[in-house]
């Protein structure tokens, strides 16, 4: 053996051995966290793929399908869940259903690893988050007699057609945004109905919306294909149909 052999074997031989624990150690727990990484990733691609479809993306049971059950799927972030579920619990109903519910049995389906991996994002992401606390909420309501820009006045039922045939896939035929795109698109599209939209979306505010459409959603600027008086009317029927019906029957009435 050479002597710069000898050398390097006598400086490793020589590390502290606190120091060989320590490096030990490290690669223990950086390998514990990657697998966690990929366990939390995996239960939620499940999560997504199988149980997102009838308890919600955000694990609060306010999905589609939820009009269609009864008992309707459980809300994982309400008190009674928090109170309620375990992690053994939880392995439990994906492993066996939950019977007398619409929650089948995933045992045959899915395997230990994958239950436990669902397992936990249901724990980590929904139930043990604490919900943010309420909030008074301090926005102003839009001037619901503002008219439409540029003087112009806008034909609800020609607005109406247009509606019906090009935005109510992802808005809904009654504005809810509930259309048949709408499960498959994050953001999900804007709900008329809300009380957030009845408070700011006056004839301005829906005019401007549907023209410059909206970034990082799949809300179209419709000016590059629309005229502004055929963007006038589909905001004016958008107002009097979801917004302020009342204004519309009203009118009707005086007719």
């Amino acid at each position: 053996m050479r002597l710069s052999e000898i050398s390097f074997f006598s400086t490793r031989l020589s590390m502290p051995v606190s120091r060989v624990l320590y490096l030990f150690a490290l690669g223990l727990v950086c390998a514990t966290a990657d697998a966690n990484a990929a366990d939390a990733g995996r239960g939620s691609a499940i999560y997504a793929k199988s149980c997102s479809v009838c308890h919600g993306d955000r694990g609060d049971g306010n999905s589609w399908a939820k009009g269609q059950m009864r008992p309707p799927p459980r809300d994982f972030t309400s008190a009674q869940a928090k109170a309620e579920l375990t992690r053994e619990r939880i392995i439990a109903s994906i492993t066996h259903g939950r019977p007398g519910t619409a929650m089948s049995a995933f045992g045959s389906q899915l395997g230990k690893q994958d239950i436990e991996a669902v397992a936990e994002h249901i724990l980590t992401a929904f139930v043990a988050k604490p919900r943010p606390p309420a909030q008074t909420d301090t926005t102003r309501s839009a001037d619901m007699s503002a008219s439409m820009p540029n003087r112009l006045s806008g034909d609800a039922v020609k607005g109406g057609r247009f509606y019906m045939g090009n935005c109510a896939t992802c808005h809904g035929a009654r504005g809810d945004g509930q259309g048949p795109r709408a499960y498959f698109i994050n953001p999900k599209p804007r709900n008329f109905l809300h009380p957030d939209a009845l408070r700011q979306f006056n004839r301005p505010a829906l005019f401007h919306a549907i023209a410059s459409g909206k970034l990082g959603s799949e809300m179209p600027a419709w000016k590059q294909v629309l005229s502004e008086q055929e963007i006038a009317d589909v905001a004016e029927f958008v107002f009097r149909q979801f917004i302020r019906p009342a204004v519309d029957k009203s009118r009707e009435g005086k007719k």
